[in-house]
């Protein structure tokens, strides 16, 4: 029979040799453990009465605080509540691991624009890492306000009580919070009436990073999990209530050895833990203290191995994942370690399944109770990378995964065994995994394939088609899972998932008679009232005249008017047509005909050619030509201008356009647009929409992440920009900032634009530490007030020029 006072002078006589802050440690834990034992006995009977209710059912009246709320199931869980239980709020804090990301910034440029010391491969390594957890977690938060809009508030903040940024100096005591402090998780539950928190952050971030960690005895510190606690017992004094607390802890709190599944209480404290495992045992072993007392009910929930879309990098499935989308490179490493040890792993759905349940588990005797989050079945690495390999076969025998383990020169047998006991998780929350391994692995693998081919359709669909988003309709945003899905008449599209525009059909009409021309100019006016095209006007003055500009060709400069508009009304009575003639259709069965249309087929205003059409949503309508003129247009560049504007010499502006770069290797120009004058740049007040004002909320968050390496110009303007339409860095930018707009649901691009370069140049600079070759766009010694950013491109080397208005003649005429 099991004797729990033999089992714990075992685990005392272990621990002591080790230390005795372990063994006080193992002490507490191990008590709590044999009493939780107790109280799961008692809570499994209680269980069955009928009469039990759970007191903390999440509703849409629900208000929800996440921790980590950018980690992989912070975010999962913030998007599932939105959808599942419509909640009220949900307040979102996360740190984004802004102080743990690293730029080799010591590496100073020199005047050529070269590094004068190339970093050490340990610096890359370290700085790729930092970079990648940080742009994840960007692009996971992105992703969650995108989808819950006004009902989320984000707070970049490292929420532990007493650090400089985010403290003020009060005279007031918050329990056992510093007299100097005044913490931002106080203001947090003082303004909102929080019904839900759950604790998904890590203390143990990057170790290379120092912390703010009190040495003097009479200070008080707190980490997260302290503070949280702390928070609630002084939410229930100040209102009277309790918000149900779920916490978010790990399989990593149990040892390394062989053996059979973990049990909920078999925990014991040895050398082998892992950093990140000692913190989340010691956060179970507050929550019991807390709970003793000041009885305060928590739930923690010990994830073991937790994977699928939007995992994070470096995870070993992520990685696997990312290698398989690829056939030309083997999935699984020759130098993997650790390679036949044993995990359970648990699809992300399920573990979201698992939190929203114990969100709503209210113990009949009010005592804290930890569960594993698991399948209960164990796999090894190699079954991993056979399952993917299944679905998306190597083309070279030798990256096949039967010769990969046939050269493998590791240890074959197991280092350890960590997989789940899973009886109390299905008696307590009804957990019982609804994803297999098999298929988890395939919606992962799509989900990464998807990724890899944003702008186009993949090559092959690897069987896997069902489970990425070909299987989605285009308004299923849940489905899609932060993929964008871009007009059918946008060059982003995929042919076989896109939404349907007004510009479906006159794009043909427009490429057609555009073949001969190498650079068009375009303007953009669907308002129904619209009478004329300002820049245009005949009775405009003679020092007007002089600085308007055309380009050459018959066909070359293009207007997108509204089919019904006051200024077709004219033109057609003008040349004679008929007011029920709708031109649009006319033109379009000319070219579905193989007719050629000629200049007596065009209707014409000035030196524009009239393409009409029936705008369905005139804000957003307008935008589609502007950012992605690709797939409207068969010349090799394009002007867009608004028009209310107009260029004085647009022989001048292509020569500046294709100026030639001062790093003298070969750059081109992706992209040109304009810097507003000064005096001009805050002329008007802006009425920001609520999505336009989230937006701009999120952008300035990643601009403190970052801190001087993002900067905000605040000075783009986009009245008129000229397009590279042959570069394909050039198309990737434009999908870019066309994905922004559409994604934060906004009409006015010039943040979303300036976010874009200010990103692409971030990592640009990035890549360029890393390669110890400086940043090749500033190394010109050209003094002008043209600024130069580097995007992102594969192929070739590439630049935005932000030139001043006033450096090119580009005047507005008139304000909209």
């Amino acid at each position: 029979m099991w004797n729990p006072t033999n089992y714990f002078l075992s685990c005392w006589c272990c621990s002591v040799s080790y230390s005795w802050r372990a063994a006080v440690v193992a002490t507490s834990v191990i008590l709590s453990q044999i009493i939780l034992l107790q109280r799961s006995i008692i809570v499994h009977a209680l269980r069955d009465d009928a009469n039990q209710t759970l007191l903390h059912a999440l509703s849409s009246d629900s208000v929800v605080l996440i921790t980590g709320a950018a980690t992989h199931l912070g975010s999962q869980l913030a998007i599932a509540l939105y959808y599942t239980y419509n909640v009220s709020q949900l307040i979102l804090i996360d740190e984004l691991g802004s102080n743990d990301i690293y730029l080799p910034t010591n590496h100073l440029m020199n005047l050529d624009g070269a590094f004068e010391e190339k970093p050490t491969d340990a610096e890359r390594k370290r700085s790729e890492k930092s970079l990648a957890s940080f742009e994840i977690k960007r692009q996971r938060i992105f992703h969650v306000m995108q989808t819950v809009k006004e009902r989320g508030f984000f707070y970049k903040v490292d929420f532990r009580p007493q650090l400089p940024e985010y403290s003020e100096t009060k005279t007031e005591t918050l329990s056992t919070f510093s007299k100097r402090a005044y913490p931002v998780l106080d203001m947090i539950f003082q303004k909102f009436d929080i019904t839900h928190v759950v604790h998904l952050d890590d203390e143990i971030m990057n170790p290379n990073v120092t912390r703010i960690i009190s040495r003097k005895k009479e200070d008080d510190r707190m980490g997260m999990m302290e503070g949280l606690l702390d928070q609630l017992r002084i939410n229930r004094d100040r209102k009277g209530t309790l918000p149900h607390f779920v916490y978010g802890s790990s399989s990593e709190i149990y040892d390394d050895s062989v053996g059979e599944k973990r049990e909920d209480w078999d925990v014991s404290f040895t050398p082998q833990h892992s950093a990140r495992g000692v913190s989340k045992l010691l956060n179970e072993v507050l929550a019991m203290s807390y709970n003793d007392l000041y009885n305060i009910f928590s739930v923690g929930l010990r994830f073991f191995e937790v994977y699928g879309p939007w995992s994070s990098p470096g995870t070993s499935i992520f990685e696997y994942a990312e290698r398989a989308v690829n056939p030309d490179v083997p999935i699984l490493a020759t130098n993997e370690i650790d390679l036949y040890s044993t995990r359970d792993y648990i699809y992300i759905d399920d573990a979201i399944d698992a939190t929203m349940a114990a969100m709503q588990f209210c113990s009949p005797i009010d005592e804290n109770v930890v569960i594993n989050v698991g399948t209960g079945k164990g796999r090894t690495i190699p079954d991993i990378a056979f399952m993917f390999e299944s679905f998306s076969p190597r083309r070279n025998k030798k990256h096949q995964m039967a010769n990969i383990l046939d050269s493998y020169q590791g240890n074959s047998k197991a280092y350890s065994t960590r997989i789940a006991s899973t009886e109390r998780a299905s008696y307590l929350l009804g957990l019982e995994p609804q994803v297999t391994l098999s298929e988890g692995i395939k919606r992962t693998l799509a989900w990464h394939n998807d990724r890899s081919h944003p702008f186009q359709d993949p090559e092959d669909d690897r069987g896997i088609g069902d489970a990425g988003i070909q299987s989605c309709h285009p308004t299923d945003l849940e489905c899609l899972n932060g993929l964008t899905v871009f007009p059918c008449a946008s060059e982003c599209a995929r042919s076989n998932l896109c939404q349907h525009s007004v510009f479906d059909n006159i794009i043909h009409v427009s490429r057609s008679i555009t073949r001969s021309c190498k650079v068009v100019m375009y303007t953009i006016d669907l308002e129904k009232n619209a009478n004329s095209i300002t820049s245009s006007l005949a009775t405009m003055s003679a020092s007007r005249e002089q600085i308007v500009s055309s380009v050459s060709g018959s066909f070359c400069n293009i207007a997108f008017v509204a089919e019904g508009s006051d200024l077709m009304v004219e033109l057609k009575q003008r040349v004679g047509i008929s007011s029920e003639i709708n031109v649009e259709d006319m033109l379009v069965d000319m070219i579905q005909q193989g007719r050629e249309i000629k200049e007596s087929d065009m209707l014409r205003y000035g030196w524009w050619t009239i393409l009409p059409l029936s705008p369905t949503n005139i804000e957003f309508d307008r935008l589609l030509p502007k950012l992605s003129p690709g797939s409207f247009f068969s010349s090799k560049y394009a002007i867009f201008i608004n028009p209310n504007s107009s260029i004085k010499d647009t022989n001048h502006l292509m020569n500046q356009f294709h100026m030639k770069q001062g790093d003298n290797q070969g750059s081109t120009t992706a992209m040109m647009l304009g810097i507003k004058n000064s005096q001009v740049k805050n002329r008007r007040p802006r009425h920001l929409s609520a999505s336009l004002y989230i937006q701009e909320k999120m952008y300035n968050s990643i601009r403190i992440a970052l801190q001087e390496h993002l900067d905000r110009r605040g000075n783009i303007d986009s009245s008129w920009m000229v397009h590279s339409l042959e570069s394909d860095g050039a198309k990737g930018l434009r999908c870019d900032i066309h994905g922004e707009v559409l994604n934060w649901n906004v009409t006015e691009v010039d943040e979303s634009i300036d976010f874009i370069l200010s990103l692409h140049d971030f990592w640009n600079s990035a890549l360029a530490r890393w390669k110890g070759q400086g940043r090749w766009w500033k190394a010109d010694k050209d003094k002008s007030a043209v600024e130069k950013v580097a995007i992102l491109s594969r192929r070739e080397r590439a630049v935005v020029q932000l030139v001043p208005n006033d450096l090119l003649d580009v005047i507005v005429i008139a304000q909209q």
